[in-house]
């Protein structure tokens, strides 16, 4: 396999991959010192909640303008489950309803296109999955 396209994931979407208007993404979480300092031990840890659009060609699928930033987690540490389980849950039930479709308007589509949303994978170390 070369790229995401080539997996038995993205060929067990059938027909959800190629009809048009359908977004399939990636979920990730990961922490970062904002600060990037690791002097003495001292760290503030920041979560980045992110999304990238697995349909475009793998080139253009991580540049920042088809990035979503879904969220952030609050420094000064990561948080724990009960936490992070509150920060995603609104986050999951909004794609979850994206699933289902949602009639979005755009500058080409003024009346709105139809649009439905899938998860194929989410990223992330064990906390975060």
């Amino acid at each position: 396999m070369h790229d995401i396209w080539d997996s038995p994931a993205w060929q067990s979407l059938e027909g959800f991959t190629i009809t048009h208007g359908n977004l399939t993404f990636s979920f990730f979480i990961d922490w970062f010192n904002p600060f990037t300092n690791k002097i003495a031990g001292k760290t503030v840890s920041c979560g980045a909640i992110m999304m990238f659009c697995l349909n475009l060609p793998y080139a253009l699928r991580h540049k920042p303008e088809n990035t979503f930033f879904a969220g952030i987690t609050p420094p000064p540490h990561e948080p724990n489950m009960i936490t992070i389980i509150s920060l995603l849950d609104p986050i999951v039930e909004q794609l979850q309803e994206f699933y289902l479709g949602q009639n979005i308007c755009t500058c080409r589509h003024p009346n709105g296109k139809f649009t439905r949303l899938v998860v194929l994978c989410a990223i992330g170390d064990l906390l975060a999955i």
